[in-house]
């Protein structure tokens, strides 16, 4: 089971936050949650770990920039 980071506000270039962190059991139960809330999901371990770590308080860099603004889901 890997690691599941759950972000709040958005969509870049705006500022992000770190709502939920979870590895293993819980990373599993975050994802279960998630879904049943309709929190779309993406599978992108570069992402996870760069908010995981202390440069989760830095600003992205900017390949991981453009890599979350693809990501991110589009608004109706």
């Amino acid at each position: 089971l890997g690691l599941s980071v759950l972000l709040g506000g958005g969509p870049p270039p705006r500022r992000l936050r770190v709502l939920a962190l979870a590895r293993g059991p819980g990373g599993a139960a975050l994802r279960r949650a998630a879904a049943r809330a309709g929190v779309p999901a993406v599978a992108a371990p570069r992402l996870a770990l760069h908010f995981a770590g202390s440069a989760g308080r830095a600003a992205l860099p900017p390949d991981l920039a453009a890599e979350l603004a693809e990501r991110w889901p589009q608004s109706a």
